[in-house]
C-alpha cells in the first residue's frame, strides 16, 4: 500500500497544490476514478465527525472526500503506486506537471503512443503527466491494467474541454 502524507502545518513546501485555506478556494479532484465517491459526498459528510485529527484515506482514487473535507493533516493511501506517484508529483512539482501535460495533444494516435510508453522509463514528472493524460483521455477515466501490469484501457471519445 503506497502512502502520501499531507500536513499543512509541518510541510509548508507541500501546500501549493493542496492548500485550500489560502484564498478560500476548495480544490477538486483532478482525475476521474471508477468507483469515485463524488456522488456520495452528501452522505459521507454526515458520517464524518465535525472535529477530527488526522484524516486517513485507504482508497484514495480521485480523492473526492479528501478534497471535500480539506483536512489539515492526512495520510492518503492506495494500492495503485502510479496513482500515489502522480499525487506526489502534483503536490511537490505542480508547475512542471502542468508544463509537461500542455505538450501532450489529445488524439487517438497520441493516446496509444503515450499508453505504449512504459512509465518506469520516464522521468518522475513525465510519468505523472502520462498518468493524468491517460486518465483524462481513456474510456471513462478507467484505470485498467493487464496481467503484465500494463495500462490497457482504450481511447475514449472525449470532448476537448475535458483537459481544462
Amino acid at each position: 500500500m503506497e502512502q502520501l502524507t499531507h500536513d499543512l502545518h509541518n510541510a509548508p513546501h507541500q501546500t501549493y497544490l493542496f492548500s485550500w485555506r489560502q484564498g478560500g478556494l476548495k480544490p477538486k479532484p483532478f482525475i476521474k476514478w471508477a468507483g469515485g465517491k463524488s456522488h456520495l459526498l452528501p452522505v459521507l459528510r454526515r458520517c464524518v465527525p465535525k472535529n477530527f485529527g488526522r484524516y486517513f484515506e485507504p482508497f484514495l482514487g480521485g480523492g473526492a472526500l479528501f478534497f471535500n473535507l480539506c483536512p489539515t493533516s492526512a495520510v492518503l493511501s492506495d494500492s495503485n503506486h502510479e496513482l500515489i506517484h502522480c499525487y506526489k508529483i502534483v503536490r511537490d512539482r505542480p508547475q512542471e506537471a502542468i508544463e509537461r501535460l500542455s505538450k501532450l495533444r489529445i488524439g487517438e494516435e497520441e493516446f496509444y503512443k503515450t499508453r505504449a510508453t512504459r512509465p518506469e522509463t520516464l522521468s518522475d514528472v513525465a510519468r505523472a503527466a502520462r498518468f493524468i493524460y491517460l486518465n483524462k483521455t481513456c474510456f471513462n477515466g478507467l484505470y485498467r491494467v493487464n496481467k503484465k501490469g500494463l495500462f490497457n484501457a482504450p481511447f475514449g471519445r472525449i470532448k476537448l474541454a475535458v483537459m481544462k
